[in-house]
């Protein structure tokens, strides 16, 4: 039986992509051997994978493995990339600073920990949340931050007690994105913020490529965002959307970059999303 959407709880979605064993095995998650499709729900609008996830599957998926590009589109030596990650994590705080510039920071799937070591390095008091026990090894051994490990419902934080958190890159990847943010929203303090990255699947790229698109990878993201529906999603979190912004590919020169986004909210296959909690800190 498949699952309702992940925003509204409809059971009426329009399929848009099916992506066959072989899709999975050779492009997301090699010898996981199962076929997904890509839907979008009619009442929402929200573009999700319908089929039921065990859990045990992503703890294989997840595992140190996927910091050493296992699959084919996994990680390549992640680890190596520090500077690459590290840079683009300075560039998103710097991005941030007109709202908020330092505080406690919690990362939830947090990966090696280049968010952290960045904001910590700023001055930030900074610490993790990772279902990897390899990451949060390699996180503690690395920078001596701490990382929970596992579902963050188990982590035993203190609701209200955050200045910011963050979900760079991470929401895609969830079973169920509304119920995150909702505990998301719990460990902000009033007046304090949610930060959010992934894809946009309403992007040039993504409409001209369909289910060629280099983000459509079941298992491993499950949620397909436009700017609109996140917006909606934290919203329904109790969260008040202040800033969405896009990041285009570096590769690409800066005055094409520029023209590119004030042309269009969806020129950018990856965005960002900056909410606040309501009330006084």
């Amino acid at each position: 039986m498949n699952r309702p959407c992940p925003q509204c709880g409809a059971d009426d979605a329009r399929r848009l992509y099916a992506c066959d064993e072989d899709f999975v095995d050779g492009l997301v998650f090699a010898g996981h051997r199962r076929a997904y499709s890509v839907v979008r729900c009619r009442r929402c609008s929200l573009v999700y994978v319908p089929e039921p996830i065990d859990e045990a599957v992503l703890g294989e998926l997840y595992g140190a493995e996927y910091y050493r590009g296992r699959d084919g589109d996994g990680f390549v030596d992640y680890a190596a990339q520090e500077a690459k990650y590290r840079a683009r994590f300075g560039r998103r705080l710097e991005r941030l600073e007109p709202w908020i510039g330092g505080g406690r920071v919690l990362d939830v799937g947090c990966a090696l920990g280049w968010f952290l070591a960045e904001a910590s390095d700023r001055g930030w008091e900074a610490e993790g949340v990772e279902v990897s026990e390899h990451a949060r090894e390699f996180v503690a051994d690395r920078f001596g931050l701490t990382v929970h490990t596992g579902r963050l419902q188990d982590a035993g934080l203190a609701p209200g007690a955050w200045d910011l958190v963050a979900l760079w890159d991470t929401i895609e990847h969830l079973v169920d994105p509304a119920d995150m943010l909702r505990r998301c929203a719990g460990l902000v303090r009033p007046g304090g913020y949610l930060v959010l990255s992934t894809g946009n699947h309403n992007s040039w790229r993504s409409r001209i490529q369909g289910r060629d698109w280099p983000l459509v990878r079941p298992p491993k993201h499950l949620t397909y965002f436009t700017p609109r529906t996140l917006r909606s999603m934290v919203a329904r979190a109790g969260l008040v959307p202040v800033h969405t912004w896009q990041e285009p590919p570096g590769r690409i020169p800066a005055p094409l970059r520029k023209l590119a986004t004030r042309l269009s909210e969806d020129a950018a296959d990856l965005f960002g999303l900056l909410a606040v909690k309501p009330g006084r800190g």
